[in-house]
């Protein structure tokens, strides 16, 4: 088993031309495994990337290109208010108002990481749903690998909001007219940053290795690419109003113990579940926990967490990785 992992996460190009309708600047910011070496058990660390970010979500632009006003992103006074299963609007473009039905996301996975990674890395960074509510997971403040991700938050998008955020990920962030696979040919072990929409006209997904590398090919498209990354994986900073998205289940990943050291395993937390119900082998199980289990084990709610040792009935140890499960969204039971 490899004992440290590097996950980039998306960044770009200085010099990158400005956004139509945002405010671009640099800025310095803390982003969750951006460019930096995670070494397991309880290595702190301290991520830091210098990128050009897309900044002001809300700049509302004139006819002649010129920003004038803020749209405040709606506020809600209550959680419940962030996600409900009723259609969303359309404004100007056309896209999907099915409650979990995908307009925009943004996932960023592979490269060399261990299995329990990978499995917490299925969740994506941000998502659009038809519903004009985006889900997102703000940047990690862990300390350690094995410390919880962050939560994820949400938050209820006005049409013409929903319109700006496409219109930007159509054009400045290049998707309208991405070829499907942006690979590096050099290194094999990087990370993919991958977009889908479905818009009217345009329904794709875009895969970008190596993302933020100054020696990867097709440099103009991964601009517009890095500054779109940019913007979703900082949601949190162009928004106001988010709420913790209430998790209802998460999936959970139980594997042999193989690290060293550590916390010191808990007894099996359930006497409702055996190790029967959770599908697989000796090497990979997988099951399902609701929020309340969750919670036996793990801080909830929860972005993702591995490497939690729980102690089998029989005596033995395991590791157990846990992930939301998200609106729509089909369990993976493997990788």
């Amino acid at each position: 088993r490899p004992t440290a992992y590097g996950r980039a996460r998306p960044g770009h190009q200085e010099g990158a031309g400005p956004a139509i309708g945002f405010d671009s600047h640099q800025i310095q910011r803390n982003h969750r495994g951006c460019g930096h070496v995670l070494v397991l058990m309880n290595t702190p660390f301290s991520p830091h990337v210098h990128r050009l970010s897309a900044a002001a979500l809300v700049a509302l632009v004139t006819v002649a290109g010129t920003a004038t006003a803020s749209i405040p992103v709606l506020a809600n006074d209550e959680p419940a208010d962030c996600w409900n299963g009723g259609p969303g609007t359309v404004g100007m473009i056309e896209h999907p108002t099915e409650a979990e039905a995908v307009v925009l996301r943004m996932s960023v996975g592979g490269g060399f990481v261990p299995y329990e990674v990978a499995f917490v890395e299925q969740n994506p960074v941000f998502t659009l749903y038809g519903n004009d509510t985006a889900v997102f997971q703000p940047a990690s403040t862990q300390e350690a690998i094995t410390d919880p991700w962050a939560a994820f938050q949400c938050v209820r998008l006005s049409p013409e909001q929903v319109d700006e955020l496409l219109t930007f990920a159509l054009e400045e962030g290049g998707l309208a007219d991405a070829d499907e696979m942006y690979p590096h040919p050099f290194i094999a072990d990087v990370p993919f940053t991958t977009f889908a929409i479905d818009v009217a006209g345009t329904s794709k997904v875009v895969s970008v290795q190596a993302l933020g590398f100054e020696d990867a090919p097709d440099q103009e498209a991964r601009a517009g690419f890095g500054i779109l990354a940019d913007l979703l994986a900082d949601f949190g900073a162009e928004v106001d109003g988010e709420q913790p998205y209430d998790v209802p289940a998460y999936e959970a990943l139980l594997t042999p113990w193989w690290a060293e050291g550590g916390a010191e395993p808990a007894a099996w937390p359930w006497l409702e579940l055996t190790l029967d119900d959770f599908g697989g082998d000796e090497h990979a199980r997988f099951g399902t926990l609701t929020s309340e289990q969750a919670a036996a084990v793990a801080e909830v709610p929860n972005g993702g967490q591995i490497m939690v040792p729980v102690a089998t009935p029989e005596g033995g140890l395991l590791s157990l990785s846990i992930r939301p499960i998200l609106p729509g969204e089909a369990l993976a039971g493997g990788l």
